[in-house]
């Protein structure tokens, strides 16, 4: 190394060490802020990670219950699963159908578990409960089961499927359509 390198890097030392009182105080204050900083980001980093997620409800795995014995109880070798005719032409576009992209053919298929069971008003209950957890399960959080009134001699159970459909969105406080798009288009965020 030249001799200009070293006097360069002892000046450079020296200066280091013989610092003033003030530039002490003023970098002990810089690293403790610094530290504060950091202490603040790693708390906020764990609160971030321990905040719940928001849900509609907690939603379980889906699973085969065992259906209770019962009298009277039904033999049933068949489910339907449809969309009430009385309900709005959209609403029937959204719901179950026979068709293999069928949005709502895990329920047909769950149900399907329980054929040629024998099945009673306990039993109905516990299926028409199971089926909506599989379809909440799913995402659907508005779309509801229901079990019309039928004769179950026939061996077929019948379902009806309400597809949950969003009417509108109100938005309070909102200035503009492009304060919308904006809310809708960036990353998911919950105040409260």
């Amino acid at each position: 190394m030249p001799i200009a390198g070293m006097l360069m890097v002892s000046a450079s030392l020296r200066a280091q060490v013989i610092a003033s009182p003030a530039q002490s105080a003023a970098l002990t204050n810089a690293e403790q802020d610094q530290r504060t900083r950091q202490q603040q980001e790693a708390r906020e980093r764990a609160q971030t990670v321990q905040t719940p997620t928001v849900r509609a409800a907690d939603i379980v795995p889906v699973e085969f219950a065992p259906l209770p014995a019962e009298t009277p109880c039904f033999r049933i070798d068949r489910f339907t699963l449809d969309v009430p005719a009385d309900l709005p032409e959209a609403s029937q576009r959204q719901g179950a159908s026979a068709l293999p992209q069928d949005p709502f053919a895990f329920a047909r298929t769950w149900l399907d578990h329980y054929q040629g069971a024998c099945v009673g008003k306990q039993g109905i209950d516990l299926l028409v409960k199971g089926v909506s957890q599989a379809i909440l399960s799913k995402g659907y959080v508005t779309t509801r089961v229901l079990v019309p009134e039928q004769d179950l001699g026939s061996g077929t159970l019948r379902l009806a499927l309400i597809p949950g459909v969003i009417g509108g969105i109100a938005l309070f406080g909102a200035g503009s359509l492009g304060h919308v798009e904006e809310r809708l288009s960036g990353p998911p965020r919950v105040t409260c």
